[in-house]
């Protein structure tokens, strides 16, 4: 369990925990016989797909979500089409960059405060991170590619958001489309 640095759900047995993790490092080990420079990213079954990312040496990220489901009486049909890589992946360099920002690179946290206090940093941050992401059927391109989504408006809040715009692009000139 020392590779283990956060698990979610935290209420997974340790045996769970291992059984996934060792899972993830054979595909991973495995995926390395044919390309030793590009390991595997992401891995499809009927009931799971699972993305890795190593954002840093000796450091894997893995997220392993369920298929969506079907239930009939001719038994459960499993829609594992309607899962894409990107958003996922997205997830995981989401979750990296979020630490990073906070806490700096996770070998400089290692280094400094042991595995111990990257655990701890790890569970700091992640679970509030995992709440506040949307159903995985809701992750789209503008999630993957770092967008921002439009929702409707009324005109008092759009004219206040643009004038709080404008006024901000004002003092600070590097803000602006053309800073001259």
């Amino acid at each position: 369990h020392e590779k283990i640095l956060f698990y979610y759900p935290a209420s997974a047995s340790l045996s769970q925990q291992l059984s996934d993790v060792g899972l993830s490092e054979a595909f991973v080990n495995f995926s390395r016989t044919f390309s030793p420079d590009r390991p595997c990213h992401a891995v499809h079954t009927e009931k799971t797909r699972q993305v890795f990312l190593q954002p840093e040496e000796g450091v894997w990220l893995v997220l392993c979500v369920r298929s969506p489901r079907t239930w009939s009486r001719d038994g459960d049909k499993y829609h594992e089409d309607e899962l894409r890589d990107d958003p996922l992946h997205a997830v995981l360099k989401n979750a990296y960059s979020l630490f990073r920002l906070f806490n700096g690179r996770m070998s400089a946290v290692k280094a400094a405060d042991t595995v111990v206090g990257l655990r701890r940093k790890l569970a700091q941050l992640l679970p509030s991170f995992i709440a506040s992401l949307p159903p995985i059927s809701k992750l789209d391109l503008a999630y993957s590619l770092g967008g921002i989504r439009y929702f409707p408006v009324d005109r008092t809040t759009f004219l206040s958001l643009k004038s709080f715009q404008n006024m901000t692009q004002q003092d600070f000139r590097c803000l602006r489309r053309d800073p001259q």
